[in-house]
Parts: structure tokens; sequence; C-alpha cells
């Protein structure tokens, strides 16, 4: 399974408008093209700008590029986003997916986590999440958990993966953390294994998520 990931940023006060456009252009778009298996859309505020990520998924590049055409790393845009945007970012990023979204994933809240290895340490790492830490945490049995969606993205230099821990509030995330929120947390048995990581994370509103059984 492939994953696409969008990101675009809209004044503040505009969020909900451009969210309408969504509903009406991309996410029917996506959902009505074969190969297509989910489409995501998550916001969040920081001062005057809201950043949205698209997230879909896919059965292959193949059913990507049925949405996309021939260049799949080129975003696609509609007429209705101009008055909106204020920047159109032109590429896109493709992930693996490593982990599907169980069927109570993602929640209201979605907490988006970023690391990367080494192209050597990256079977390892994998290994690593999908067999401990992430059973590790649904065997903490936290309520408000909603699961994982565990993403990989090759590199020449460095392999990057992404964590979607799925939530249904703050509280739940605090209890997740116990601390900070908006902290890392990665087991220390991860980080050496770990060339580079995001220290503090991003916490998004699931405004729209609709998919099938995967």
């Amino acid at each position: 399974m492939t994953a696409r990931l969008w990101h675009g940023a809209v004044p503040a006060d505009r969020a909900d408008a451009y969210h309408d456009v969504l509903l009406q252009t991309g996410v029917p778009d996506y959902r009505t093209t074969p190969g297509n298996r989910g489409v995501h859309v998550l916001w969040r505020t920081e001062g005057d700008l809201a950043h949205v990520q698209v997230l879909t998924l896919w059965d292959d590049l193949d059913a990507v590029r049925a949405f996309a055409g021939d260049d799949v790393e080129r975003a696609r845009y509609y007429p209705e986003d101009d008055p909106f945007l204020v920047e159109k970012e032109p590429l896109i990023a493709h992930y693996e997916v490593g982990r599907p979204p169980p069927p109570a994933w993602p929640g209201p809240l979605v907490r988006l986590w970023r690391g990367w290895t080494s192209p050597t340490e990256a079977e390892a790492y994998e290994t690593l999440l999908r067999s401990e830490i992430l059973p590790a945490i649904a065997a903490r049995r936290l309520d408000g958990y909603r699961g994982a969606v565990l993403l990989r993205r090759e590199g020449t230099e460095e392999v990057e993966f992404m964590t979607a821990l799925g939530f249904d509030s703050a509280d739940a995330v605090r209890a997740f953390a116990a601390g900070d929120p908006e902290t890392a947390v990665v087991p220390t048995e991860a980080r050496a294994l770990l060339i580079r990581l995001d220290t503090h994370v991003h916490h998004y509103d699931v405004r729209t998520s609709t998919g099938d059984e995967v």
C-alpha cells in the first residue's frame, strides 16, 4: 500500500471555507479513483495560518498515477484552490505503508512524528517499531488511543519514517506522553538506530476521514 501526503497552508480565518472546497474537489476525486483506500484531511492552526495535511492511501503507485497523472511526484491543484492557498507546493511525498490504519483510526486527533535512519539501519528500525514499540503502546490500553499508522520513505542517504498516532482527545495525548504533549516520545533503543529525529511533534485535528477496511 502507498500513502500520498500533501501539505498546504491557508489564512486561519479562511480554513473552514477551504475545507468546504476540498470536500467539493479533491476529496471526491480521490475517493472515486479506482485503488484509493482512504482520505484523511488533517488541520493545525499556527498563528495566522492553518496548515492542512491530506493523507491519502492507495493500493499502489499505479492507482496514484490514475489520479495524479504520469508525474506522480507533482502536486495536483484545482482552480478553486487559488483564492485560499498562500503557496502552492509543487511536489508530493509518497510513502510505503508499513502498518496500515486499524479500524478505529484516526479519531479526532492525529499525532505526527518523523525520524530518519541510515539505509543500513532501516530494516532493524522498522522491525523494532512493528514488533516492539507500537505493540507496547497498544498494550498500555490507554483510554482514547486509536492505534497507529507507520509510513516509510526511501532516500539515497537516509530513510524517513513517520508515525501517525490517533487519539480521542488532548487528554488522551497527555496520558500517552506522560509529560509535555509536544515532546516526542522516543525509546532509547529506537534513538540508537536513528541518525536524526523530530524532538517535537505536531498534533492535527481530523476534519475529514473516509476509507476502506484494509
